[in-house]
């Protein structure tokens, strides 16, 4: 067996089958370092009764002493979005055909009550090497089977990709449709549709939910292309297009079609410019960011526990190096309730302790605990400005911008309310008129300033 891969859980080998002569991956699994077995062969359970040809599939699983070894399927052709780079030949018949057999797969999990919550480019492998007539979806570590609930309320994903209603923790499938239309949104153009310079500005611009299709990129692109990404991209969960709706756009039926044959009438189309490649090689290398999985993560941990879990963790650093033992870091994670089964808690310890020590940073943990407060608080926000500013003006009164930040959702003390008037916006807020109207979208800019100042 040859050695593939390795993380913080084990390896992965590449092996042969002596008969077939067919190769597989196998994954070894430390039992050790998954606190939570018992859940992990349940998820384990779940992946091994799909069967659908654009999903990875799990043949077999057996355990020997402390291992558990998963036997898959063999992927040789790498990652989707790599082989893309690399080729540097795409056009919207080929950006079709893929896009369709996503949405195949998406609607086969969804018709099965089964959300991955987790689509991001990386998360897309070819079946064979240079072949993108086979592309099988991976990674079912966040999956969620949600038969039973009408709506999910833990918070999943990657941030570059998780859509906005996943930051009022109450979702459905459908985010599974949000995180598709971003990964279009960069295949044809290279670009991500909700840019930030840093971490806030990336959620606020997601929570916002507006994009354009300004990039020189998309002046070949068609308009129906366009138009099937305008209805995956909707903050409207209900307008929001399902994996069986996206299948059936006109697009994908006509540069895709199912007719045997039909396809090969079809011309190249809309043939990406060469600084597309580049672009998607900066994009996917920036949507892969640690730091937002680790934010995503935080928020897990109930605002109104932080200060006690910092003080727990600051307890343990018992040499003051910004250093605790795993062991403490999830005691303390534990201290502080949070909203994650053991299964994600081994996930987020083996993610910072990705060299194996035993022991953590913490800080940049706690940093993320932060970010991700106030991620929830500006989307909490902007939604109780939005219902006030009923006829949609961007603006409210000063005296309707009071009692939103009085709310007991928000809680922003007067205090905090006269420095962001009187240091960011250079007013003093006594002399404004309570009628005055008040642009909400400078006021939470000025806010993100404010809250990362006042921590």
């Amino acid at each position: 067996m040859e050695k593939i891969a390795s993380g913080g859980f084990g390896v992965v080998y590449l092996a042969e089958n002596r008969k077939t002569k067919a190769k597989v991956a196998i994954k070894a699994i430390q039992k050790k370092r998954v606190k939570d077995y018992l859940t992990f062969q349940n998820e384990i359970k779940l992946l091994r009764v799909l069967d659908h040809p654009n999903i990875i599939k799990l043949f077999e699983i057996w355990e020997w002493n402390e291992v558990c070894f998963l036997v898959i399927e063999y992927c040789e052709g790498g990652e989707l979005f790599h082989y893309i780079i690399q080729n540097k030949h795409l056009d919207e018949r080929e950006a079709a055909k893929i896009m369709k057999q996503l949405f195949n797969a998406l609607k086969y999990l969804h018709s099965n009550q089964i959300s991955h919550r987790d689509i991001k480019p990386e998360n897309f492998m070819l079946k064979s090497k240079g072949d993108t007539n086979c592309i099988k979806l991976i990674d079912f570590g966040l999956s969620k089977d949600y038969s039973g609930q009408a709506v999910m309320s833990t918070p999943s994903g990657s941030p570059y990709y998780i859509a906005p209603e996943v930051f009022q923790q109450n979702y459905t499938s459908k985010i599974d449709l949000w995180s598709m239309g971003v990964v279009m949104y960069i295949l044809l153009s290279g670009k991500v549709p909700f840019p930030g310079r840093n971490e806030l500005e990336i959620i606020s611009n997601v929570v916002k939910g507006e994009f354009h299709f300004n990039h020189d990129a998309f002046k070949s692109v068609s308009d129906d292309c366009k138009d099937l990404i305008c209805h995956l991209l909707v903050k409207d969960v209900n307008k929001r297009f399902s994996a069986e709706e996206a299948s059936n756009h006109r697009w994908i039926q006509r540069l895709a079609p199912d007719e045997k044959g039909k396809d090969e009438e079809i011309k190249a189309v809309g043939m990406l410019a060469e600084s597309v490649y580049l672009d998607m090689q900066d994009t996917v290398a920036q949507t892969r960011m640690r730091k937002a999985a680790l934010t995503e993560l935080a928020s897990r941990i109930p605002e109104r526990n932080f200060e006690d879990f910092k003080d727990a963790l600051k307890m343990h650093d018992r040499d003051r190096n910004g250093m605790v033992a795993n062991e403490q870091f999830v005691r303390c994670l534990q201290l502080a309730q949070m909203n994650a089964t053991p299964r994600e808690i081994d996930l987020l310890v083996s993610e910072l302790d990705q060299k194996q020590l035993g022991s953590i940073a913490y800080e940049e943990f706690l940093n993320c605990c932060f970010l991700s407060y106030f991620f929830q608080k500006e989307t909490k926000l902007r939604l109780l400005f939005e219902e006030v500013d009923k006829e949609k003006t961007g603006c409210i009164t000063l005296t309707q911008m009071r009692v939103v930040l009085k709310s007991e959702e928000i809680n922003l003390s007067p205090e905090q309310l006269d420095r962001i008037f009187k240091d960011e916006l250079k007013v003093d807020v006594s002399q404004i008129n309570g009628e005055d109207p008040i642009t909400y979208d400078l006021f939470l800019t000025c806010l993100r300033k404010e809250f990362t100042l006042s921590k």
